[in-house]
């Protein structure tokens, strides 16, 4: 995992929290209402193999 640092980037340590973003969308499935906080800025790693309870993913 790396983190910005000014202009550049740099690997995180160990343990090291990464502060980044993430990106919350609510949605409304009959009337239950549901928020999907999606992580679209670490696009290196692999996609996620499951999906949430409930959902499916479609590839």
């Amino acid at each position: 995992m790396q983190r910005l640092l000014g202009d550049r980037f740099a690997l995180l340590a160990e343990g090291e929290t990464d502060h980044h973003m993430i990106d919350a969308y609510s949605m409304q499935c009959g009337k239950t209402n549901h928020t999907l906080y999606l992580d679209l800025y670490h696009c290196h790693t692999p996609a996620p193999d499951t999906a949430p309870e409930g959902f499916t993913i479609l590839r």
